[in-house]
């Protein structure tokens, strides 16, 4: 029972760190507005990373 468990877990986490194309056309817009920097190709976004607590209070400033 833990395998199977620990296995629904880690398959859910990797589906969890995908990006969509609607998330980078999302990451454009944004980029476009000049909130997060203009990057050259969906993997330069990082959207499958970890946030960091001083980037969302960058972009919070700059949309104030």
């Amino acid at each position: 029972m833990k395998k199977l468990i620990s296995v629904c877990v880690l398959s859910f986490s990797f589906y969890a760190l995908g990006f969509t194309g609607e998330d980078l056309s999302s990451a454009n817009y944004i980029a476009d507005q000049n909130i997060i920097t203009k990057q050259t190709d969906a993997y330069s976004y990082r959207l499958d990373e970890k946030i960091l607590r001083q980037e969302v209070i960058g972009m919070a400033l700059k949309l104030k």
